[in-house]
């Protein structure tokens, strides 16, 4: 399918929902309280855009959303804003950055990583970067 948005507002007793391989950017299922599954693999969301886990107070029995199309960054001189990202449902975003290409082993991003306060720091979502890096 090709959804780039749902809202399912209007399915109150909705219990699961399927959404994997669309072009999401936006799900929209906080007034689903019957809500227990959820799968959103391989979509377009952002932290920002996606559902919190814990849905109307209620912690999904099952709730999937890796792989994420990649975000699309600017380096403008030496700085990366993803604020927009920062802080997600009250929790703060961890950034890894990494130089070149990069695979995902057995649950674990692999390749050159740099190394943060070294090579990088991050403040309120903006990564400031020591060297010049190219992103792909």
């Amino acid at each position: 399918m090709n959804l780039k948005v749902c809202h399912s507002t209007k399915l109150p007793e909705l219990e699961q929902l399927w959404l994997n391989a669309n072009k999401l950017t936006k799900v929209e299922v906080s007034e689903n309280a019957k809500l227990r599954v959820l799968n959103i693999v391989g979509n377009r969301l952002k932290f920002s855009t996606m559902p919190l886990p814990n849905n109307n107070g209620k912690v999904f029995d099952r709730y999937s959303y890796n792989l994420q199309a990649p975000i699309e960054v600017k380096s403008i001189n030496g700085k990366v804003d993803l604020s927009s990202e920062a802080v997600v449902g009250g929790e703060y975003t961890t950034y890894r950055w990494f130089n070149g290409n990069v695979k995902y082993i057995d649950g674990n991003l692999q390749g050159e990583e740099f190394e943060v306060n070294d090579e990088y720091t991050v403040e309120n979502g903006v990564t400031t970067f020591e060297a010049q890096c190219n992103f792909q």
